[in-house]
């Protein structure tokens, strides 16, 4: 087993950082614990300690506390002192109440039970505050402004997003001629003149990249063929899930994929399938209503995603014993993805988050490998603009990007008696979403929050290869934030969520519910077709009005 042998060749680095971090542990060293300075007025924030890390809120410390060491808050105090908390607690509106924490950065959160149950504190005055120049509030899209609202007032801001997908090794990619040539079953090197990709455009980020999952099994194909390994990726089900619901929303488009939680096309329609043709969908175009939420169970974009995951896991060349086995962590797929190309046995792509580079960084899986190969850092990575068609021409279209996170910034609930601590809280907030320090943010993560900025030229030549072609398709893509005012997405926005509770990918099969179509698609025992899956997801007209007749109006 390769990963075993990587592992072998990192065992005295390994040990070595193990012996260091015991001795902290030992210690009982936190990075973020510091004596309380009685002089100054502290403000408790929390940070989500995921993928995105808590380095952005650290160098963001110090930079509020010197904006504002001459500002008094409290009687007898002057200036501020940020007590920074970074876990990986997953805090709801029950448990905020009760924290004495001031202000979160949270992941998997919902807005709609932090706006309505005074776990939030009512933030539509710091939205709308001009200190910065332009207002947050202009940042968010019209359909955010709609949502975030709660009796016509802010209480929730959005934090980071993420999607899931898959990342691909552009040096494995240069070196192997994996790019599609504008001459259809050919390929191409960097000198030759590449296909339009998925966005349908000349010389943009994705050309060459397969525009169809037609194209894209025959990219995996040439992979095995030029001995590439197509797929690494962690056993864990929820990574499966997540480059689903990418298939689904750049198939489907950004109106498609929102008629999931807003239960209205208007005068658009959706591709909805009806019934098959052995295993092929037959199709009608559908109008969307709340009374006809029910068909969206069936979008077609659904099926072929399934389809493609199904073709994935049960394609034995284009993965090895490693790729989605349930004892490979993500960490170990991020390093082994690394890896590959330097031990010369490489990989075409990792399915993982977007944010899965910034983690490799900070885990320490990039600095092990850094250990024994000189050349790591300067490895290239990009992100996949992934195929929008199931087969046939390609029309010029924008990429369309999923966010998974509904992660959210929240003032607590509890400082509405709490004047002083309340306005440093809202300061610290404002000051955190000024055009600056959003553009500081991703410059540090690669990660976008969600809301309308654009970095500098300078700062997107500072970052990694794959931050930079992150973020360049994030501004050219629609972003599609699952949250809505439709009555029926905010009374059960844990059934349409599209990552909390895994609901959007359930499935009755053998009358029993499935959440995870990773766990049935594969090969085994318990093994179901694309097909019997998607036919399992179906709700009727009859359960759908049982469930939510009474928001249709």
């Amino acid at each position: 087993m390769k990963f075993k042998r990587s592992i072998t060749k990192l065992l005295a680095v390994a040990m070595s950082l193990v012996t260091v971090f015991a001795v902290f542990s030992a210690c009982g060293t936190d990075p973020d614990s510091e004596d309380i300075d009685t002089t100054k007025t502290q403000l408790r924030v929390h940070s989500f300690d995921g993928g995105v890390g808590s380095d952005w809120l650290r160098e963001l410390k110090p930079k509020f506390e010197a904006a504002f060491a001459d500002e008094s808050f409290e009687t007898g105090k002057t200036g501020v002192q940020i007590l920074i908390s970074a876990d990986q607690t997953y805090y709801n509106a029950t448990t905020i109440k009760t924290s004495p924490i001031n202000v979160f950065f949270l992941e998997a959160g919902s807005s709609v039970d932090l706006s309505s149950s005074g776990a939030a504190l009512k933030i539509t005055d710091v939205l709308t505050d001009t200190t910065y120049g332009d207002t947050i509030e202009s940042r968010l899209t019209d359909r955010q402004k709609e949502a975030f609202k709660y009796n016509d007032e802010y209480y929730v801001l959005p934090h980071y997003e993420f999607y899931g997908g898959l990342a691909y090794d552009i040096d494995v990619f240069d070196e192997k001629k994996l790019y599609m040539s504008e001459t259809a079953g050919q390929w191409t090197n960097l000198a030759g003149k590449k296909s339009l990709g998925p966005d349908g455009k000349a010389d943009t980020a994705d050309d060459g990249l397969p525009a169809t999952y037609e194209e894209f099994y025959a990219l995996c194909d040439r992979m095995v063929r030029q001995g590439v390994t197509p797929f690494m990726s962690s056993g864990n089900a929820d990574y499966a899930n997540y480059l689903l619901q990418a298939l689904f929303a750049n198939y489907v488009g950004a109106d498609g994929a929102y008629y999931n939680v807003s239960f209205d096309s208007g005068d658009k329609t959706t591709e909805i399938v009806t019934g098959f043709n052995g295993n092929t969908p037959i199709t009608e175009q559908k109008k969307i209503t709340p009374a006809t939420g029910y068909l969206l169970s069936q979008q077609a974009g659904k099926y072929y995603a399934l389809s493609f995951l199904e073709k994935v896991l049960s394609s034995d060349s284009w993965k090895n014993e490693l790729s989605f086995a349930s004892t490979t962590t993500h960490s170990e797929a991020q390093e082994e993805f690394i890896l590959g190309y330097l031990e010369n046995k490489p990989y075409g792509f990792l399915l993982d988050g977007a944010y899965w580079y910034n983690e490799a960084v900070k885990s320490g899986a990039v600095g092990r490998a850094s250990a024994v190969y000189d050349n790591v850092e300067s490895r290239r990575f990009g992100w996949m603009n992934l195929p929008r068609y199931a087969s046939g021409t390609v029309s010029e279209g924008k990429p369309v990007l999923a966010d998974l996170a509904y992660s959210y910034c929240v003032i607590n609930g509890n400082l509405s008696g709490n004047e002083a601590i309340a306005n440093v809280a809202k300061e610290f907030v404002k000051f955190a979403y000024n055009e600056e320090n959003l553009q500081a943010f991703t410059a540090k993560t690669g990660v976008m929050r969600g809301l309308k900025y654009e970095l500098t030229d300078e700062q997107v030549e500072s970052m990694s290869t794959f931050n930079q072609t992150m973020y360049n398709l994030r501004k050219d893509a629609d972003v599609v934030q699952p949250v809505s005012s439709s009555a029926i997405f905010v009374n059960n926005q844990a059934a349409f969520s599209w990552n909390i509770g895994k609901d959007f990918w359930a499935s009755t099969i053998s009358n029993s519910e499935v959440k995870y179509p990773f766990t049935v698609l594969k090969q085994g025992s318990s093994h179901k077709s694309a097909k019997t899956y998607f036919e399992g997801m179906k709700i009727t007209q009859e359960k759908w009005n049982s469930s939510y007749g009474k928001y249709f109006d």
